[in-house]
């Protein structure tokens, strides 16, 4: 067994324009296909992206956070 990951702000940022448009897209499609790791915990407005920033940092969530708007 093996275990591999990476930090995604990293790699995007050696990314170029059509392989970061090619990764966006197939986030997005996972996404909508509600991929396992993928669950929504909150929803926040896009306005409220701090408080939104900050609920993602204390642990005990059960998903991500989107922001909405």
């Amino acid at each position: 067994m093996s275990i591999s990951a990476f930090w995604l702000p990293a790699r995007m940022e050696r990314l170029g324009e059509r392989e970061l448009s090619t990764l966006t897209r197939q986030v997005q499609e996972a996404v909508v296909r509600g991929l396992p790791g993928l669950d929504v915990a909150e929803r926040r407005d896009l306005a409220d992206f701090q408080s939104a920033l900050e609920r993602t940092m204390r642990p005990g969530r059960g998903g991500k956070v989107v922001l909405t708007g």
